[in-house]
C-alpha cells in the first residue's frame, strides 16, 4: 500500500506539473494568437496602403501620359532670342533693282520671242520660196 501511495503521490506531482505546464502553454498560446491578430491587422492595413499607393501612382502615370500626349500637340512656347530692333529706314522693294530687273528681262525675252516669230515664219515658207527671194536679193 505503501507503494502505491507514493506511486500516487508520484502521479499528482506529475498531474500538477503538467497541469502548471499546460497553463504556461495556454497563456503562451494566447499571447502568440493575440500576437497572430495584431500581425494579420497590420497586414491588412498595409494591403489596404498599397492598393491605395497602387491606384494613387495609377493615376498619377495617367496624368503624366495626358500631359505628355498634351505638351507633344502644343508647340514649344516662344523663346526671346534677342530683343527686336525698330527699323531706322523703311524697309520694302526696291524700285531701282525692280527696274532693272524687268529691263534685262524684257530685253531677253524680246529677243527670244523675234528668234521664236522668225523660226515659225521660216517654217511656213515652201523650201523653193525661200531660194527665189535669195534670188531677187
Amino acid at each position: 500500500l505503501a507503494l502505491a501511495q507514493a506511486e500516487f503521490a508520484s502521479l499528482q506531482a506529475s498531474v500538477a506539473y503538467y497541469r502548471e505546464a499546460l497553463a504556461r502553454i495556454s497563456e503562451e498560446l494566447a499571447a502568440k494568437q493575440a500576437k497572430l491578430l495584431e500581425i494579420k491587422t497590420k497586414r491588412e492595413q498595409l494591403e489596404l496602403e498599397i492598393a491605395v499607393l497602387k491606384d494613387s501612382y495609377n493615376r498619377v502615370a495617367k496624368s503624366l501620359q495626358e500631359a505628355k500626349i498634351a505638351r507633344a500637340e502644343t508647340p514649344e512656347p516662344i523663346r526671346i532670342v534677342e530683343q527686336p530692333v525698330l527699323p531706322t529706314i523703311p524697309v520694302g522693294p526696291s524700285r531701282k533693282l525692280a527696274v532693272a530687273v524687268a529691263g534685262v528681262l524684257g530685253l531677253f525675252v524680246g529677243v527670244l520671242l523675234a528668234f521664236v516669230v522668225h523660226y515659225f515664219r521660216e517654217e511656213k515658207k515652201e523650201p523653193g520660196e525661200t531660194q527665189v527671194s535669195q534670188e531677187k536679193s
